[in-house]
């Protein structure tokens, strides 16, 4: 299902190129985004990750209390989840349920606007 959704995307927005599979089956997602943004089929759902970037060595427990308000609070995360991978910040977000495609395009949008969105905000606070 998941390879139809982004084929059915991919032709939609004229984005030139075939589909292929990481060693972790995911799917890198080729749109214009800040961050680099995948997705794996899960059965049952779909899980989206895109690594923001490095967690600042300055302020660190201003960081972290940024990222657990964003968290605890829904702020410019939505359905999203903020998490540290190695010394990565990395966005998510887990859909639990087969979606049609409609409701793909749609969150493939909302994610991609949270990647920009948190991929500015740690450049801003790095900067």
């Amino acid at each position: 299902m998941l390879d139809n959704h982004l084929e059915a995307l991919y032709k939609e927005l004229g984005i030139p190129g075939t589909l292929e599979q990481g060693e972790d089956k995911s799917y890198v997602i080729q749109i214009e985004a800040q961050a680099q943004m995948t997705v794996l089929e899960l059965f049952p759902g779909m899980l989206y990750s895109a690594a923001l970037g490095p967690l600042p060595e300055e302020e660190k427990e201003e960081h972290y209390m940024r990222l657990m308000q964003g968290n605890l609070l829904s702020q410019a995360t939505g359905r999203s989840r903020l998490g540290i991978q190695g010394k990565e910040i990395v966005l998510s977000l887990y859909v639990p349920d087969d979606v049609s495609y409609r409701d793909f395009k749609e969150d493939v949008e909302e994610f991609a606007n949270y990647v920009d969105y948190w991929h500015e905000e740690l450049k801003r606070k790095v900067a």
